[in-house]
């Protein structure tokens, strides 16, 4: 028997809250939010036994079915049957998400299992089901109705909002009074071949691309930003930009069909599609400007597609500082070789190598099709840098988001279907921080709490030549220090325009 540590007072308050207001949360998805919010590995068993005291353990057992009088019914077509069956699962088939349940994942760094178990599920394919010719089609659902952000109280208009995190929001989510406020959670990109074309779909935060449309509601984005990265991408010929390659072993046939769509100019981009809630579309765009080549960014960890890969370093290593937040590395161009055994094709790229020292191995490959005519290799690796600084804790936070949207995906909502009602201006800002930046416990937190634990807190703003930096300045006691740097990294992964000057985040 395995020694039994006592439960400190906070964990057992957080189970009790937790419960109560989420009866249905089962022990498994208790487990995962407990080690979200207090690093804290706690069985289902004892989170039974614990609930079972507290007299909110559910019955044991299947529950007993009550005796029902035989009734002759009048048997329905199986056509109905069909059609009633897609009507009522249909919604829940958009909300599965491709991932065993069963993931652990540690308190900073994922293992390469873990990693191996998340990014091939990504990708995973469910086998194709036969369907009825003569099922009808459902209709199409309407688009989701954008909200009006809320006005300011009548002393507040006109003036600025004063804290740097709010500004931070409002800089997001839109800065005038009664703007419509949407969010977009997948892009899916058609490209023309044949008489249906290849259809693509990415997160609307671009972390990957993604099998079908199971993608975690935690990867929405204001549609407002999001137009912004469409234009930019999409119509101005900027490179596309990706956090990491999904897959583990094998490159995925479909992340190597997309980066040959991608590349080439005779695949024509003919639709994107931006779906909202409930894989509903938000807005359509048709793709009309002609490009001789589309730039692509992806990073690529050391432990992906090694059976399918080769790479060499073309240069020697040099150092090199990322400036908005002082982190050192060291660079060397190379180039890499991706094959997709099934496909038998093979795909060469430049690559960008990083490490953090010199004797250590490689941490990160940055790859591109883009060459050193078009960028540098310090141009690459700021642009993919300026957009996810954060490298393996961003792909931590990446990996438990999608973990927590499995055990929740019943519950799990996005931003506007769960915004309270009755929330004033700052209060909106306030909500989109707390469901976007900090650690899922902090969605029930209140605005007079926020203050007292991060908007209160002091801080400096930097001026630099081409950006800011905010500084904060947290007490030598302060119990919130994880969360706040768990606030940074998440700004920082958002591109904070604020003046027409890009804000940098950190504490001193």
């Amino acid at each position: 028997m395995g020694i039994i540590h006592k439960l400190k007072p906070e964990v057992k308050d957080f189970i009790l809250e937790q419960k109560k207001s989420s009866p249905d949360l089962s022990c498994r998805g208790l487990s995962a939010l407990i080690m979200e919010r207090f690093q804290l590995k706690l069985g289902k068993s004892r989170i039974n036994w614990l609930l079972k005291g507290l007299g909110l353990s559910g019955q044991v057992g299947r529950k007993r079915k009550k005796r029902r009088r035989r009734t002759v019914l009048e048997e329905a077509p199986k056509e109905k049957i069909f059609k009633e069956r897609v009507i009522k699962e249909k919604p829940e088939e958009i909300r599965k998400v491709e991932l065993p349940p069963k993931v652990k994942i540690p308190e900073e760094k994922v293992s390469e299992k873990a990693a191996e178990k998340i990014l091939e599920k990504i990708m995973a394919k469910e086998a194709p089901k036969e369907t009825p010719k003569e099922a009808p089609k459902k209709p199409p659902e309407e688009a989701p109705a954008p909200t009006k952000i809320p006005e300011r109280p009548a002393e507040e208009v006109g003036k600025e909002v004063e804290n740097i995190i709010l500004k931070a929001a409002q800089s997001l989510v839109g800065s005038e009074v009664n703007e419509l406020f949407n969010e977009g959670l997948i892009l899916e990109i058609c490209f023309a071949e044949g008489e249906e074309g290849k259809k693509f779909y990415l997160d609307a935060q671009f972390h990957t691309l993604w099998s079908g449309m199971g993608v975690p509601v935690d990867f929405a984005q204001a549609l407002s930003r999001l137009n912004n990265y469409i234009n930019k991408c999409f119509h101005q010929n900027y490179p596309l930009l990706l956090f990491t390659a999904p897959g583990y072993d094998v490159l995925p046939e479909e992340f190597f069909d997309f980066l040959g769509c991608w590349q080439t100019a005779q695949r024509k981009m003919e639709k994107l599609t931006v779906l909202g809630s409930g894989a509903k579309e938000v807005f359509s765009s048709i793709i009309t400007s002609p490009v001789e080549q589309r730039g692509l960014i992806f990073g690529l960890w050391p432990w992906q597609f090694m059976r399918g890969r080769k790479i060499k370093a073309t240069e020697q290593f040099q150092p090199y500082t990322f400036a908005p937040l002082k982190l050192d590395f060291y660079l060397a161009e190379g180039e890499i070789k991706l094959a997709q055994p099934k496909l038998n094709r093979e795909l060469k790229l430049r690559a960008c190598l990083l490490k953090r020292k010199l004797e250590e191995k490689v941490c990160l490959i940055i790859c591109t099709n883009l060459e050193s005519s078009q960028f540098s290799l310090t141009e690459i690796v700021n642009y993919y840098l300026s957009a996810w600084p954060n490298l393996e804790e961003c792909f931590g936070d990446f990996s438990r988001k999608i973990e927590l949207f499995t055990y929740t995906a019943g519950a799990r909502k996005m931003f506007l279907e769960a915004l309270p009602s009755g929330l004033d201006y700052l209060g909106f800002l306030d909500a989109y921080i707390r469901r976007y930046f900090l650690p899922v416990d902090y969605e029930d937190v209140n605005f007079a709490t926020m203050e007292e634990r991060i908007y209160n807190l002091s801080y400096e703003i930097k001026e630099e030549k081409d950006f800011n930096v905010v500084e904060f300045t947290s007490p030598s006691d302060f119990a919130y220090l994880r969360d706040l740097d768990y606030l940074c990294h998440r700004l920082n992964e958002r591109e904070i325009i604020i003046n027409k000057k890009h804000f940098w985040f950190k504490i001193r």
